[in-house]
């Protein structure tokens, strides 16, 4: 009998990282394409994973950023929740996550999830159709009726310790402590007892079972082996100076990979002697999970998404998840920047072969240039900063309308605005971000404002309120607003707006695109004349729209004529648009960004 511990993202935030078995942060990417196909840039890939599981024909990945589901094997993600998945179980058609959210349930495989109890869950394991879950400050629960209920066991927590992982092993189970420390139980939690005797005074960091030995991996103390049920434990290591710690057990059958910072180690011997792997990722990157399907092995690295080896292949390839949804992309001279729905903020300086991970987690709506510094606003996390074309980031917590999603972002010679979606309003901020007030003296009440741009000190804003709907102007940096309706489609608004040059372009809902020039008496048609249009951008003269039909349209002209780019991306469902100084960028539903020279 050969059992693993699966990984859980333990106390890595607060105290320290906790995985178990499988169960740079740069990728190579394509090299440039030609200008008339689309490819797929290197990501932004996924975020740390640090746990896996199969369900199904779905692979369920989890860490920071959610829960992920691909159905192809890891072509493609969906984000199926935003619960950070620290580990999973499977108990018959049922997937269960360990979440801080506490223990949510699938029943589709990991299309859906529902919260069934607990808080702050750290692992879970099943003992036939009884559930076992660690709560870091309370200790171990039990559940008999599939996650609806939960008991405490008899685990005693110790003063001041942690209880972390759970492996278990026929009808033994093993929890892990923090600082230090194990406990194992033989009668499914009821009674427990210390099973530490020769172990360092450190905290383990994966456990795995193969036949009747127990291999445990501690923080800077390497692994520990026990021939007796956890009795006692004797290092292993055969010669090495065993000073690195694993994160994340694996069991091939043939041999046992441990994943560490130094990469993949494996053991032949049933974790007696270890050695650097051939299986090793590429740049040694930290496995925190692994999961099997068949012949192909899949590694979660702990910052850059979920990788894919057959095992008769001589390497890995990265899987994603490319992020789940790119929902907003932003291009300056140097920099592409794409906010993620769950991932922050990445970046890329050289087109998408390498991204680099940006502000924080969470979700991203909009970005802005002001100078030399590029904001960032998203919901919940407000509004990020940073004056080093995204090396650095600064936080910024007054966010003008706390949780509420943003439709535009907008940075004048000495104003930052703000859209809030539905009835949010403008706000306007006159010190860089780090207070806001509403602004919208002009505006129908309870403004329904869809976009933002700006054209030298002017700033445009799409109003979508039913009688007063059109494109609306300040030139006063949002402190009044008039509304600029000569020449635009009766009952329309801007849905997107973009300026190319000196001149505003402006999607809408059903009459195509719109263009307006300060010197112009009033908007003029684009060229685009029907149809809905959902996103637009522009850089120079370029200027690339996203319609109602999912096709992009380019413009070389600062928007007089356009031409319909070829499908490429469009399979995977395109949600933002970039144009930047050399190619267009757009950022998909699943399949990261993907990049067309113009």
């Amino acid at each position: 009998m050969r059992r693993v511990l699966r990984p859980a993202l333990g106390v890595c935030l607060c105290l320290g990282l906790v995985v178990g078995c499988g169960k740079s942060n740069r990728v190579a990417g394509p090299g440039a394409p030609s200008s008339a196909e689309w490819v797929q840039t290197s990501g932004p890939s996924g975020d740390g994973i640090f746990a896996l599981t199969l369900a199904g024909s779905s692979l369920i990945a989890g860490g920071p950023g959610g829960i992920y589901r691909s159905t192809d094997g890891g072509e493609a993600w969906r984000l199926t929740s935003q619960a950070q998945a620290r580990d999973f179980e499977t108990v018959g058609l049922l997937t269960f996550a360990a979440t801080p959210g506490g223990v949510f349930w699938s029943s589709d495989q990991g299309a859906t999830w529902t919260q069934s109890g607990l808080f702050d869950v750290r692992s879970i394991e099943a003992v036939g159709t009884s559930l076992f879950a660690t709560v870091l400050d309370q200790g171990v629960f039990r559940s008999d009726d599939l996650g609806h209920t939960w008991d405490r066991t008899g685990f005693v927590r110790p003063p001041g310790a942690g209880v972390v992982n759970l492996l278990a092993a026929d009808a033994t189970l093993y929890v892990t402590l923090s600082p230090n420390g194990i406990q194992k139980s033989t009668d499914l939690g009821q009674t427990w007892s210390s099973a530490d005797a020769g172990l360092p005074a450190t905290d383990a960091l994966a456990m795995c079972v193969v036949g009747a030995k127990v291999l445990a991996s501690f923080r800077n103390d390497g692994v520990y082996a026990s021939l007796d049920g956890g009795v006692s434990w004797i290092p292993s290591g055969g010669g090495r100076t065993w000073y690195e710690e694993g994160w994340a057990f694996h069991d091939l059958g043939d041999r046992i990979l441990l994943g560490t910072p130094s990469g993949l180690m494996e053991s032949r011997d049933g974790g007696a002697h270890w050695v650097a792997s051939p299986l090793n990722v590429e740049g040694s990157l930290l496995v925190t999970a692994f999961a099997q399907s068949g012949a192909t092995l899949y590694a979660g690295s702990s910052n850059t998404g979920v990788y894919r080896r057959p095992l008769g292949a001589s390497s890995w390839s990265n899987a994603g998840p490319r992020s789940a949804q790119i929902s907003s992309l932003f291009a300056t001279d140097r920099t592409v920047f794409a906010g993620t729905r769950g991932q922050g903020v990445r970046y890329t300086t050289d087109g998408g072969t390498y991204w680099w991970n940006g502000a924080g987690f969470g979700f991203f709506d909009a970005f802005a240039k002001w100078g030399d510094d590029v904001f960032a606003i998203g919901p919940w996390f407000g509004v990020f900063h940073s004056g080093d074309e995204g090396l650095s980031w600064d936080y910024h917590a007054n966010a003008p309308a706390g949780e509420s999603a943003y439709t535009g972002l907008a940075a004048g010679p000495r104003w930052l605005v703000a859209a809030v979606e539905h009835d949010g309003g403008i706000f306007r901020s006159n010190d860089r971000g780090y207070s806001w007030a509403p602004s919208n003296a002009g505006l129908p009440t309870g403004p329904v404002v869809t976009s933002l741009a700006v054209s030298g000190s002017s700033i445009f804003a799409g109003i979508g309120n039913p009688g007063s709907m059109g494109p609306y102007r300040s030139e006063d940096g949002g402190l009044t607003w008039n509304r600029l309706a000569a020449g635009f489609p009766a009952n329309d608004h801007p849905t997107c707006l973009a300026v190319s040059g000196t001149t505003v372009l402006a999607g809408t809902r059903e009459h195509g695109i719109y263009r307006f020039a300060s010197e112009w008496p009033k908007w003029e048609p684009a060229g685009v004349l029907r149809g809905g249009v959902a996103k637009l951008s522009a850089f120079g003269a370029s200027a690339v729209a996203l319609n109602s039909l999912g096709q992009v349209l380019v413009s070389k002209n600062g928007g007089r004529t356009w031409s319909r780019s070829q499908p490429g991306p469009l399979a995977h469902g395109i949600i933002s648009i970039s144009a930047g100084p050399d190619a267009i960028y757009v950022g998909t539903d699943g399949a990261g960004v993907w990049k067309r020279n113009y």
